[in-house]
């Protein structure tokens, strides 16, 4: 999975299931919206399977800084600090 830290400001997650996802939670009778929203803000922590939802996100305003990292089985990788102003 992916870890988002928003650090500072916020982030708009807009997430919608992939068919796989759908495929397995049809299997375990789970339903599922076509989309969500997340607003994730300072301080958050994130978790996300990016194989399993399509995702874009948002930024309002300015004045922020992120990290984003995948969980791999050796460990977590960070492999994006930004920020923005």
């Amino acid at each position: 999975g992916t870890f988002h830290h928003q650090v500072v400001g916020k982030k708009t997650w807009r997430i919608r299931p992939t068919e796989e996802l759908r495929e397995m939670c049809d299997a375990w009778d789970i339903a599922l919206k076509n989309s969500y929203v997340c607003v994730v803000e300072e301080g958050d922590v994130f978790v996300i399977n990016t194989r399993l939802w399509w995702h874009r996100t948002e930024i309002p305003g300015v004045n922020t800084v992120e990290v984003d990292g995948d969980n791999h089985a050796s460990g977590i990788l960070c492999d994006n600090v930004s920020i923005s102003y």
